[in-house]
């Protein structure tokens, strides 16, 4: 009888343990968090994947809010602030929107621009940031509607707004030059139908998420930008023939957010994004507009201007205010 006790007893042993193996490799098996956009794909174990094969980031609702990273060899940062400052107007305090031969080498937007300008000429510690916000103050912009997520503010809205209303404060003149003084206002009474196929509401969206303590939905909105994404560019609704170098600011900054918050990021395209825009600088600091890819080699295209340089330097340094988990 004591054999065959010891026999059940060591039987019992072995399928316990086997049971406790299996449990082990599942739980390996579910560490090993994917990602597929086109032709570039990457996992925990960096695994290779088919094209176009597309899977979903998955994450618990663990929260570490660590202060999020910075990339601080990516590009010239005192020559993007040296672009900023040589934008400004004749001493005035207002930085015209680009330097280009084009219609917005005459404009100057209170919102968006020079209130990214300012933000980002803090990150500069530039002189000009404060005298920028002393003029702000003048017109009675103290804040972003549009971009107001970047600096903690979370939106009032559930659904991003039609359209961006120009309206006309003032001009300046100057060498013989007419320049218009304007604030974009977003029309928040008609929503935009089909936001989610554009980039940059995704990301802002997704932002917006984070900042309510909603990781659930950011995590979709990251997933839905890296859906958008098709190798080379983010390939949305408004996309035509060049991509965007904005979107790809504004989707380093939703990573370095997720990051932060202790969510599963997407390492081998964030890479990417990273090369893109080192790639966008111009010699004199600023930032290119758009790019095409050509033979894998980045190709700027249009102008360099105070929007899309303010939110690189944005995207790479700052250091938002976390939202709960």
């Amino acid at each position: 009888m004591g054999n065959v006790n010891s026999g059940y007893i060591a039987l019992e042993l072995a399928v316990v343990i086997i049971i406790l193996l299996v449990i082990a490799g599942l739980a390996f098996m579910n560490k090993q968090t994917h990602y597929s956009i086109g032709n570039y794909t990457s996992s925990t174990t960096q695994d290779t994947m088919p094209t176009n094969t597309s899977t979903r980031t998955t994450t618990s609702n663990h929260c570490s809010r660590n202060p999020p990273p910075e990339y601080n060899s990516i590009i010239d940062l005192n020559n993007a602030c040296r672009f900023l400052e040589n934008q400004e107007l004749d001493s005035s305090g207002l930085l015209v929107a680009s330097n280009g031969d084009n219609p917005d080498s005459k404009m100057i937007y209170l919102t968006h621009d020079n209130y990214l300008a300012m933000k980002a000429l803090y990150i500069c510690k530039s002189g000009l940031a404060d005298k920028i916000r002393k003029v702000l103050g003048k017109y009675d912009i103290t804040s972003d509607t549009r971009y107001s997520v970047l600096f903690g503010d979370p939106y009032n809205f559930s659904k991003p707004p039609n359209y961006l209303r120009k309206i006309i404060v003032g001009t300046i003149n100057y060498a013989n030059k007419t320049y218009t003084i304007a604030v974009d206002r977003l029309n928040t009474s008609s929503p935009l139908v089909n936001w989610t196929g554009y980039a940059d509401w995704v990301a802002l969206m997704g932002i917006n998420y984070l900042l309510k303590g909603n990781t659930s939905g950011a995590l979709t909105m990251y997933n839905k930008l890296l859906d958008i994404w098709d190798g080379y560019g983010f390939n949305d609704s408004a996309t035509g023939d060049t991509y965007s170098t904005y979107k790809v600011a504004l989707a380093v900054y939703i990573t370095r957010l997720m990051e932060s918050y202790g969510l599963d990021i997407n390492h081998t395209l964030l890479e990417e994004w990273l090369g893109i825009i080192r790639g966008l600088q111009a010699g004199d600091g600023g930032f290119y507009t758009d790019y095409r890819v050509i033979n894998g080699t980045v190709i700027h295209v249009g102008s360099e201007n105070v929007e899309t340089t303010s939110l690189v330097v944005i995207s790479l340094y700052y250091k938002p205010r976390l939202g709960n988990c």
